[in-house]
């Protein structure tokens, strides 16, 4: 299970505020970025998620706090040891057993019986509900905890000046996916062009540990080349044959 559990605080019978508009106000720990790439005038504060959320849902979401990586650890900390807690956090394992412990947090049991879409439930009960489970202390459902770490598709960065420089067109169709060819050539083209202008231009780094088991460590990896090959280092999976293969052995027969 990944670490990352988000609570509801506070106890059940807590009233929660209310806005000029009668929309209710739900505070949260917010994880931020350092470059959040956000469209202009936008803001964690306020954004195009959140005024839909308000828009749908009656709910303002207002941040207690934003900060990123260990800044936000501290955060939650002196919210715990304060007392002060945002409405809704992401907190790990011992934090939710501190909060708990301190009744700083609500039960979800009830609410996520009633309230869960069957998609979510779905979700949950793919894994066997492990994730539930491991969120369960005395019987009672304190957090909804993540399920996975596969947040999304493996990316490749390619600098669209260096593109314009040399003419090069790629994603014509405009799905947001090249091929391995084009990705090769476009790399291959970036070095022996110049495309930086240095005479040192690299065509393609990767990082040195060249594949990756998780979503967070898979940043400018070969991971989806070596899947693209059906190849899946750092990974078990069922074969043809419905044996448990360990994909790191497998590399060098699938390229060979």
């Amino acid at each position: 299970m990944t670490p990352c559990i988000l609570v509801g605080c506070g106890s059940a019978n807590e009233a929660l505020a209310t806005n000029d508009n009668g929309d209710t106000i739900i505070t949260v720990g917010q994880q931020t970025q350092p470059n959040s790439k956000l469209p202009k005038g936008d803001t964690y504060e306020n954004n195009a998620y959140r005024r839909l959320v308000n828009e749908k849902l009656g709910v303002e979401l207002q941040s207690a706090f934003e900060a990123t990586g260990d800044d936000y650890s501290r955060q939650v900390s002196l919210a715990i040891a304060s007392g002060d807690i945002p409405d809704v956090m992401t907190v790990s394992r011992d934090e939710l057993e501190e909060l708990a412990e301190n009744d700083l947090i609500a039960d979800l049991s009830e609410v996520y019986e009633k309230y869960a879409s069957k998609n979510i439930k779905s979700i949950y009960s793919s894994f066997d509900n492990i994730q539930l489970e491991a969120a369960t202390i005395d019987g009672k459902l304190m957090a909804l905890p993540g399920t996975a770490n596969d947040f999304g598709p493996n990316l490749v960065w390619i600098r669209q000046d260096w593109l314009d420089r040399l003419g090069i067109v790629l994603d014509k169709d405009g799905n947001q996916a090249i091929t391995l060819e084009e990705l090769k050539s476009t790399a291959k083209a970036f070095k022996e062009k110049d495309a930086g202008g240095t005479g040192k231009t690299q065509g393609l780094a990767f990082a040195s540990w060249l594949s990756s088991d998780s979503h967070g460590g898979s940043a400018y990896t070969a991971s989806p080349i070596f899947n693209a090959f059906d190849s899946y280092p750092k990974m078990y999976f069922k074969n043809a044959s419905g044996t448990i293969e360990y994909g790191s052995t497998q590399i060098r027969q699938k390229i060979l």
